[in-house]
């Protein structure tokens, strides 16, 4: 499954940068959405038996 993402956070590990909202993400000229694949099944909540 195909997958569109849209960035909340960035960190950098080396210079400690914290970017916590879409509005610095930005402002920042970073990426504000990314896609990925995933698996179906990984979304899919489990049958609670209340039948």
């Amino acid at each position: 499954m195909d997958l569109s993402v849209g960035s909340e956070h960035f960190s950098c590990p080396t210079c400690h940068l914290v970017l916590d909202s879409y509005e610095l993400i930005e402002e920042a000229k970073l990426p504000v959405e990314f896609t990925g694949v995933g698996d179906f099944e990984d979304f899919m909540e489990p049958d609670y038996g209340n039948d």
